[in-house]
């Protein structure tokens, strides 16, 4: 194989993932800068707390290891939690309660392109804020089913699976 080649492969997929990240943190920026997704993310807050937080307690649930590993049912907490917090937060980002496909098109109808392309870009914020949203629920609840289950590690001294 001609070293060059190699070469000009790996530097030339280098510099794609450096393209992808740098636009997939500028669309991440400009959707915490559009007003509608941020008040649509403020208003998700709350749900995304309780969310977090309600799940992080399978923690608690006693299990026989102080190895510092999680059961089953703790690992899925943070999937869970993503998934409840995903349905209970989509009205409150999209803003779709009460409406129909018909309505949302005939009112489409009735804009200009420039009020259109507004709406357009608001929902792509949102929709970035949602994604970005959802996958904070997951990791939030994950690190603190782990802390919650050290602590009560350390509290309560389980026993070793072998005793």
């Amino acid at each position: 194989m001609n070293i060059d080649r190699i070469k000009n492969i790996g530097t030339s997929a280098v510099g794609v993932v450096i393209k992808t990240a740098k636009r997939t943190s500028q669309t991440v920026k400009h959707a915490f800068d559009n007003p509608v997704a941020k008040k649509s993310f403020k208003k998700s807050l709350p749900v995304a707390c309780a969310t977090a937080g309600a799940l992080s307690l399978f923690s608690l649930i006693p299990n026989r290891k102080a190895d510092g590993k999680q059961t089953k049912i703790e690992k899925k907490s943070g999937t869970l939690a993503s998934v409840i917090f995903a349905l209970a937060s989509f009205k409150k980002f999209f803003n779709v309660e009460g409406q129909k496909v018909k309505d949302i098109f005939s009112k489409l109808k009735l804009m200009k392109v420039d009020e259109v392309w507004d709406i357009v870009k608001a929902k792509k914020a949102n929709a970035v804020l949602y994604i970005a949203t959802i996958l904070g629920v997951k990791i939030v609840t994950d690190v603190v089913t782990k802390g919650i289950d050290a602590f009560v590690n350390e509290i309560t001294d389980p026993k070793k699976l072998g005793d």
